[in-house]
């Protein structure tokens, strides 16, 4: 199995990790993943706000529900949706930007930035780190721009804790990826577990 498969397949969420420090040199080369995945168009709609700063981690602590994961961790990447670079380079450039002010070039964003997260998840874990998503910045997004002063056209859509893992969880139980493909079009039966519920046909 080559290696990035193993990575892929041995991902496992780590919640407690050791006081080593991430070094600056894994720290860029998480980063520069990152920023190498494929995005919409090229217009590359994401922002990453690295955050190693132990009293930053405690402004944001309270929206992230004070898991002491989120202040316990070397490292917390927030991966933004951003149109607002974008607009900024359209507005230089002498283009209207009245197009992109819609659902979907929201999702265009959104979806640029959780391709440049994955990324920065699959090679952090190459480098041996460990991570864990926070979920928590999709229930208080109002309060992370606030805390980060995030500007108009920028939203955090994910958020990432990172560092060196304290112990190794056994790996999760996941639906076989049979119960996830489809052909053609959505079958019930397909669905796990649908015996166990009596689901009718």
């Amino acid at each position: 199995m080559n290696p990035t498969i193993e990575t892929i397949l041995n991902h496992r969420s780590i919640r407690t990790f050791t006081e080593k420090k991430i070094t600056s040199e894994d720290l860029q080369l998480i980063l520069k993943a990152a920023c190498n995945g494929s995005t919409m168009g090229n217009m590359q709609l994401f922002s990453i706000i690295v955050t190693q700063d132990k009293e930053m981690m405690q402004k944001m602590a309270p929206a992230h529900f004070n898991q002491p994961i989120a202040t316990n961790a070397p490292l917390i990447l927030t991966f933004c949706a951003d149109f607002h670079r974008f607009n900024k380079y359209c507005e230089y450039r002498g283009a209207e930007t009245e197009a992109y002010s819609n659902l979907q070039a929201y999702q265009w964003a959104v979806t640029d930035a959780l391709i440049a997260a994955q990324n920065a998840c699959v090679a952090a874990e190459s480098l041996g780190l460990g991570l864990c998503w926070l979920g928590t910045i999709t229930f208080n997004v109002d309060k992370f721009v606030e805390i980060l002063q995030l500007p108009k056209h920028v939203v955090p859509v994910a958020c990432i804790a990172i560092g060196h893992p304290a112990n190794t969880p056994e790996l999760t139980t996941k639906i076989a990826s049979t119960k996830h493909t489809l052909k053609k079009k959505h079958i019930l039966i397909q669905l796990l577990f649908l015996k166990k519920i009596n689901f009718q046909i």
